[in-house]
């Protein structure tokens, strides 16, 4: 088998990876269901039925910071001063200050809401003015004590809509005590008052409109520029060599369910494609404009199954054929009775029907060729390819009868059929592997596409009119990775609030 191999390696046996023999024939337009394949003689061979569609994945980050940015500068560090007394409109004897300081918003991401959020911690004093006494206070969070604390967050649960535009809903979800301790409420014993709900309600003001700002910064993500960018890049023929390009041919995109990464949103899509490799001058770009989002599993009624599958052949040319079965059969002697035969010349070409002709040539007690006809199968367990209905044809058989009827007549066949291997599985895998080495590739800056194709199974043998073409059907995952999202350049827009900040870069 080793010398079998090395013999098709020197022979530089002809690898085409043509997706089922498609020629580039751009100005046709292309046929609807299975393709058929014309084998020698103008026979036609029958036709594989279509692939199922392909799919890539993609993953789209929503960053959150942004909104974050617009939130943090439109929401005072510090507010609330120690020294302005207020009085209490129930008992105007009690007066209160306080003074707060929160923490910078943080992001946090389950599903498809994000929680941005911040702890407020504040120091407060009450007085209490008696009408014939000097004034009483007491205080919470001034001195040694811990300062009390609250809490705020606001959530916002964003959803991709089907015209690619940010759909998000923000509101205040908490402003209250950090926790249920007595130290995260200020109570100001000498003079029964609780100051907690002051500040709460203080807090509750500085966030008034603030769910709309976040809103508005979301809304202003151009996701379809982004995600129309990459689409156009997939439509674009991919070269894998000088005459054979890989075609990705995207359709359509659907999503499955939000997840978060580093702060962000993350949108899992999934790309609906048929690839597809062609040979000839390169192919014109596809046309075919961003689709409408769909819900994963939604589009086109069922979901498209997982995995990347790409139609490919491996050719095995006629003379590297008889390259490596004419030493097995040159030479071979059969003798019965006496007599003798010799084979001097053995030679493989194209036959009528998608069957190949085994033409040999004898000498000895009979002169002259003898024609074996069949149709070339692939045994997946040897990888090899074989001719097992090889037989004589009709002038043989004649042949055999006038001036080889000494001979057994199955005795010449069966040494024939036996004989007749070629090593196959490494065509396939050299297919399988420049294909792969195809789909591994930076697109552009920051974008590469990524696949493995492990996998490469032989459907079908064909005789064609050059060479043996085993079509296969690869398999394997594909995804588009962006390794650094370019920032889009978004146009001016009034936030709802007077509070400005000029948006980050975006994710």
């Amino acid at each position: 088998m080793r010398t079998s191999s090395a013999r098709v390696r020197a022979a530089a046996l002809a690898l085409a990876l043509l997706a089922g023999c498609e020629r580039a024939t751009h100005d046709a337009p292309e046929a609807t269901g299975a393709r058929t394949v014309a084998s020698a003689e103008g026979d036609v061979v029958a036709a594989l039925p279509a692939l199922p569609a392909s799919e890539l994945d993609l993953q789209v980050a929503y960053d959150l910071a942004p909104a974050v940015a617009a939130l943090e500068a439109s929401v005072p560090r510090t507010f609330g001063d120690l020294a302005q007394r207020k009085q209490i409109p129930s008992n105007p004897k009690v007066s209160v200050a306080f003074a707060a300081e929160r923490t910078p918003f943080r992001v946090t991401v389950r599903g498809n809401t994000a929680t941005i959020a911040s702890v407020v911690t504040y120091r407060a004093r009450g007085w209490y003015d008696a009408r014939f006494a000097p004034a009483v206070s007491g205080s919470c969070g001034l001195g040694d004590g811990e300062p009390p604390r609250l809490r705020i967050a606001l959530t916002s649960t964003v959803r991709l809509a089907p015209d690619w535009r940010l759909r998000p809903r923000t509101r205040i979800a908490a402003v209250e005590p950090a926790s249920d301790d007595t130290r995260d409420r200020c109570r100001v014993t000498v003079v029964k008052y609780d100051v907690t709900e002051r500040v709460v309600n203080a807090v509750r003001g500085k966030l008034e409109g603030k769910a709309a700002l976040v809103d508005e910064r979301l809304a202003r993500m151009d996701v379809r520029q982004r995600v129309d960018r990459w689409w156009a890049l997939l439509q674009q023929p991919i070269r894998i060599r000088d005459d054979l390009w890989l075609e990705v041919r995207p359709s359509e995109v659907r999503m499955g369910a939000l997840a978060a990464e580093d702060g962000a949103l993350v949108a899992p899509l999934a790309l609906t494609a048929n690839p597809r490799i062609v040979s000839g001058t390169r192919p014109p770009p596809s046309r075919t404009p961003l689709p409408t989002l769909g819900a994963r599993g939604a589009v086109g009624g069922d979901s498209a199954p997982a995995g990347l599958r790409i139609r490919l052949d491996a050719a095995l040319d006629y003379a590297a054929a008889n390259r490596i079965v004419a030493p097995r059969l040159v030479g071979r002697t059969f003798e019965r009775q006496g007599q003798r035969l010799v084979v001097r010349d053995a030679a493989l070409s194209a036959a009528r029907g998608g069957r190949v002709a085994l033409t040999v040539r004898v000498d000895g007690a009979a002169g002259g060729q003898v024609r074996f006809v069949g149709r070339p199968v692939y045994d997946a367990p040897s990888g090899e390819l074989h001719v097992q209905d090889l037989d004589y044809d009709v002038a043989s058989e004649q042949l055999m009868v006038r001036g080889l009827d000494w001979l057994t007549h199955g005795e010449l066949r069966d040494a024939l059929r036996s004989r007749a291997r070629w090593p196959a599985s490494g065509l396939v895998e050299q297919a399988r592997d420049r294909l792969e080495r195809a789909l591994n590739r930076d697109l552009t800056d920051g974008v590469r596409l990524s696949a493995t194709v492990p996998t490469a199974r032989v459907l079908a043998v064909h005789a064609l009119q050059d060479a043996i073409v085993l079509r296969a059907e690869a398999h394997g995952r594909a995804d588009l990775r962006v390794h650094r999202a370019p920032p889009i350049r978004r146009p001016a827009s009034r936030p709802v609030v007077a509070a400005r900040s000029g948006p980050a870069p975006e994710r």
